[in-house]
């Protein structure tokens, strides 16, 4: 749901809130206003009655149904002789029992006191209140489809500028070093916001040409000294008169220095992937690559006494980069054959929903999903790096794919699914 349309709804609820409590009031203030006229009505008739009387008329032709005339002879008029009050009775219209006004008053004529009771309605209590109700609703119903096509027309004036600087931060990349450009609004808040998005993309591209700066000068520094190292190395294990002690000293050293190697080739490649350096999209024939990579390693898997199927459905294709597919898919099929048993099997199942790969070997002892996560491994002192497969998960996330890994006790089959 839309700001505008929480904005409306919360407004609506209020104004129904509202307009229920201004319903009673208005009803309390009609109601008030028709007992003061009926009064004044109920009042004027015993005055009339009374004039009638002085004159000689009987008051056999002058009760009625709603009106009573009683001679008190000379029963001594009360100091209120005149009350107002509020009674049930037959309404000959309605032919129903309603609240009606009742005015009970004495009056002196020809020296004898008369006892005047009278009651009537000038407006029928339901009717001020289905009319107080039907304009409130009236009113509400108004309220309601104003709001409407405020939230549909006026909106999109009042939002054009969010709209129009959320267009600009979606067009914004952070490769391309180039701050970005907000429109100038009027509003407050939107002049707070563009500034503090101004202020955000402004350090986020300083940020990001410091990071890209220090991780290629790293990883250019380090591997200088590496190669020179392993390259010193080489030359003392091409000396016959070392002694032998001190050979497995050099031999110890040259492998921690290819591991390091190694670390520090797969972390500046997790860099260039979280950087998106690698963004040129293509149809990637992952049937065709797939069938050439089984092919070249054909040799080793067989060497290894390891049982290769494969299920390759022809001519699929995936949107990534195809460098980013090059690297993922033979990590995968690596790691498959490097961390396989002996006579071991390694399956293969590509269709044009998903890339299947499976492979036996050792039961982990922890949850296969932590194996995307850097340096995370079945054993920490084995020379697997632990960061294969936090690459494959990278990639996949940024190629908008979804990955999964689980182990089958029963069948000790490892399983990776990549959902195309």
């Amino acid at each position: 749901m839309r700001l505008i349309q929480k904005f409306i709804l919360v407004y609506l609820v209020i104004s129904l809130i509202a307009f229920g409590i201004g319903g009673v009031v208005v009803y309390r203030i009609f109601s008030n206003e028709i007992d003061r006229e009926t009064n004044y009505e109920l009042r004027r008739d015993v005055e009339d009655l009374t004039h009638l009387i002085g004159k000689g008329v009987s008051l056999d032709a002058l009760i009625k149904a709603h009106v009573s005339i009683k001679n008190e002879l000379k029963k001594k008029i009360p100091l209120d002789s005149t009350v107002f009050s509020d009674t049930l009775a037959y309404h000959r219209y309605s032919h129903d029992t309603i609240r009606q006004r009742k005015i009970q008053a004495y009056r002196t004529i020809n020296d004898s006191t008369y006892r005047f009771s009278i009651y009537g309605t000038i407006i029928e209590p339901e009717d001020t209140q289905n009319s107080a109700t039907k304009s409130m609703v009236i009113l509400f119903l108004v309220l309601v489809a104003f709001s409407l096509i405020l939230s549909f027309f006026v909106s999109k004036w009042l939002l054009s500028a969010f709209h129009a600087s959320l267009m600009e931060m979606k067009k914004f990349n952070i490769q391309n070093s180039e701050p970005i450009e907000l429109p100038v609004s009027s509003t407050y808040e939107f002049k707070n916001l563009n500034k503090f998005i101004n202020q955000m993309t402004t350090k986020a591209i300083k940020d990001y040409n410091n990071l890209k700066e220090f991780s290629e000068n790293l990883s250019h520094e380090v591997s200088t000294p590496l190669a020179v190292a392993s390259g010193k190395l080489d030359l003392l294990l091409q000396d016959n008169k070392l002694p032998e002690h001190q050979l497995s000293h050099v031999i110890t050293a040259q492998n921690s220095i290819q591991k390091l190697s190694k670390i520090q080739r797969a972390l500046s490649l997790l860099t260039k992937i979280e950087n998106a350096e690698f963004s040129e999209v293509t149809e990637y024939k992952l049937s065709e690559n797939l069938n050439k990579l089984i092919e070249e390693s054909r040799e080793l898997v067989e060497l290894k006494g390891i049982k290769m199927t494969s299920e390759i459905e022809n001519n699929i294709e995936v949107k990534m980069d195809a460098t980013l597919a090059e690297i993922m898919f033979s990590n995968l099929y690596q790691n498959a054959i490097k961390h396989n048993v002996e006579n071991g099997i390694i399956k293969i199942i590509l269709t044009e929903k998903s890339f299947v790969i499976e492979n036996s070997g050792e039961s982990p002892n922890v949850s296969p999903s932590l194996f995307f996560e850097r340096f995370k491994k079945n054993q920490q002192s084995s020379e697997s790096l632990g960061l294969g497969l936090s690459i494959v998960k990278k990639i996949c996330d940024i190629s908008n794919l979804r990955i999964s890994y689980m182990f089958d006790k029963k069948t000790g089959l490892h399983k990776i699914e990549i959902v195309l």
